[in-house]
C-alpha cells in the first residue's frame, strides 16, 4: 500500500470525529512523510503493512467510560485485583442490569448489549474470584440480586433456569472447562446451546420428555479460569466454530501487586456503590427501547468494521475474521452499554460510538495477545515426553519438584504446567503435596504412542 492509499484510507475513515481506528507507527509515519513528497515504500515497510494483524492494534487507555469507570476505579480501590478485571466485570455487570431493555435494531437482526466474558490469570496472585464475584455486591445494592443465577455445569440446567429467568448473569469461578465441554458426554451440547442463546433469539430444547423454550433469553457470563485451564481446553478451530469470537477476554497487563494494601470498607464507600446501584436502578422502570444511532455513527461503525473484515481476508486469517466480525458487534453492543448508563437513553451519538470502537479494539488486542501466547502453553507429545523423563529419573524416590522440572527441560511454568496436569490426568503421574508446592512421581514406565492435540 502506498503512502498515497494510506492516505486515501485515512480520508475515508476521519469522518468528523478523527480517525476510527489508531494508525500503526510506521503508517503514520508514512503518511507524514506523504505529505511533503511522494516517496515509494521499502520492501520492509510493505512487508509490515501487507502482514500485520487485523487483531495487532494500539490499544487506547484513556477513554472515557463514565459510569464503567466509576465501578472500575471504586473496585480497584477496594481490592488487589488488577483495573482491567473490574472494567470488564462492570461491562457485564451494566449490561446484566439493562435486561434487554436496549436493543438496537439492525437489518441483520436485533443486537442485544449481553455479553459473555472470561479473565484470563494465574491463581491466588492476581485475585480473579475477587474480581468476578464484585458485580453480586452492586446489583444487590440495586435489588436486583435475583438475575444472579447458580453456575449450572449442564445444557439442562441451564436451559431450565432461563425458562424461569430469562435475564441473568451466571458467574463461574472456573470457567476454562465450558471451553471443553463438548468432550463431555453430558456437556456435549453445552457450547452449542451458548452459541445459540447468544443472540437472544427464541430458543427450546427437548429435555426428557418436556420441550422447554426460552422465548426471550438475555445471557451474561462472567467467569475466571488460569492460562494453562485455558489452553488445555481450546484449539485453534474453537476460534473458527463461533463461540470463542463471542467472548471477551482479558489478561493481566503487569505484575501482581503483593504490596496493595486494601483498608477498611467505610460509609463513603457504601456511598459510592449506592450511586452505582441507583443508576442500574434507573434503567430497571426503563420500558424496552430500540437505540438510535445519529449522525455519523452508523458510518463510522460500518468503514471500521469494513476495513478490518477486509484485512483479514486478504491475510488469508481465519481466526482474525471470525474475531473480528464478532467484536464488531460487541462495539455496538458497547456503544448500547455506554448510552444507557450515561444519560444518553435512546441515543448513541458519534462520540459513544467511536469510544465503543476504541473499547471492542481494546479487547481485541487482548485477544491478539490470548493468540500470540497459545503456543507456549499448548500441549504437544514432544513437550510431554520430556516432561514426563525428568518426573520418571528425577522423581524415583521422593518425587520431583516443579523448580528441578523446570530447570531440567529448560521450560517456563506455563509451558510446563498443562503439561504436568495432563500427565497427572492420564495417570502417567501421581501429584503429591509437599509443603507449599508439589513433588510428581511417574506412575508408568512410559508413555502410550498417540496424538496430542
Amino acid at each position: 500500500m502506498s503512502p498515497q492509499s494510506i492516505a486515501q484510507t485515512t480520508e475515508n475513515d476521519s469522518l468528523q470525529n478523527g480517525v476510527v481506528t489508531p494508525l500503526p507507527p510506521k503508517w503514520q509515519q508514512l503518511l507524514a512523510d506523504s505529505t511533503v513528497a511522494p516517496a515509494p515504500v521499502d520492501q520492509e515497510d510493505q512487508d509490515e503493512l501487507e502482514t500485520r494483524s487485523v487483531l495487532d492494534v494500539t490499544q487506547v487507555r484513556d477513554l472515557k467510560l463514565g459510569w464503567i469507570d466509576e465501578y472500575a476505579d471504586l473496585m480497584t480501590e477496594l481490592t488487589a485485583s488488577p483495573r482491567e478485571f473490574h472494567q470488564l466485570a462492570a461491562l457485564v455487570t451494566a449490561a446484566t442490569a439493562i435486561q434487554r431493555k436496549a436493543f438496537l435494531p439492525m437489518s441483520f437482526g436485533n443486537i442485544y448489549p449481553n455479553i459473555y466474558a472470561c479473565i484470563v490469570a494465574m491463581s491466588t496472585v492476581y485475585g480473579k474470584s475477587t474480581a468476578i464475584n464484585r458485580p453480586r455486591q452492586v446489583l444487590q445494592a440495586a435489588m436486583m440480586e435475583k438475575l444472579s443465577i447458580p453456575a449450572h455445569g449442564s445444557s439442562e440446567g441451564l436451559i431450565k433456569q432461563l425458562s424461569i429467568t430469562p435475564s441473568a448473569l451466571m458467574i463461574r469461578d472456573e470457567i476454562g472447562t465450558l471451553f471443553g465441554s463438548d468432550k463431555v458426554r453430558y456437556m456435549k451440547d453445552f457450547k452449542q446451546d451458548l452459541t445459540a442463546l447468544y443472540d437472544g433469539y427464541p430458543y427450546s430444547r427437548r429435555l426428557s420428555n418436556d420441550e422447554i423454550r426460552v422465548e426471550r433469553p438475555y445471557l451474561n457470563i462472567l467467569g475466571a479460569t488460569t492460562p494453562a485451564r485455558f489452553y488445555s481446553n481450546v484449539s485453534n478451530l474453537d476460534w473458527q466454530d463461533g463461540l470463542l469470537p463471542r467472548w471477551l477476554f482479558v489478561m493481566p497487563e503487569g505484575e501482581p501487586d503483593f504490596d496493595k494494601v486494601t483498608g477498611v470498607f467505610t460509609q463513603h464507600h457504601t456511598d459510592r456503590i449506592n450511586r452505582l446501584a441507583h443508576k442500574l436502578m434507573e434503567i430497571e422502570v426503563k420500558k424496552d427501547s430500540p437505540f438510535v444511532l445519529a449522525d455519523n455513527a452508523y458510518t463510522l461503525w460500518h468503514t471500521w468494521r469494513t476495513a478490518g473484515l477486509k484485512a483479514a481476508y486478504h491475510q488469508n486469517d481465519e481466526n482474525a475474521a471470525a474475531i473480528t466480525g464478532r467484536y464488531a458487534t460487541y462495539a455496538l453492543k458497547f456503544s448500547l452499554i455506554l448510552a444507557a448508563v450515561n444519560e444518553s437513553w435512546g441515543t448513541i451519538t458519534p462520540e459513544t460510538m467511536q469510544t465503543a470502537i476504541s473499547l471492542a479494539d481494546n479487547y481485541k488486542a487482548n485477544v491478539y495477545r490470548i493468540l500470540k501466547e497459545g503456543d507456549k502453553h499448548r500441549i504437544d507429545g514432544s513437550k510431554l515426553q520430556k516432561v514426563f523423563a525428568v518426573v520418571k529419573t528425577k522423581g524415583f524416590e521422593k518425587g520431583v519438584t516443579t523448580k528441578v522440572i523446570l530447570q531440567c527441560t529448560n521450560m517456563s511454568k506455563a509451558e510446563a504446567d498443562p503439561c504436568l496436569e495432563k500427565l497427572t490426568e492420564i495417570g502417567a503421574v501421581v501429584k503429591e503435596k509437599s509443603g507449599v508446592g508439589f513433588r510428581y512421581k511417574a506412575a508408568v514406565s512410559e508413555l502410550p504412542a498417540k496424538s496430542w492435540n
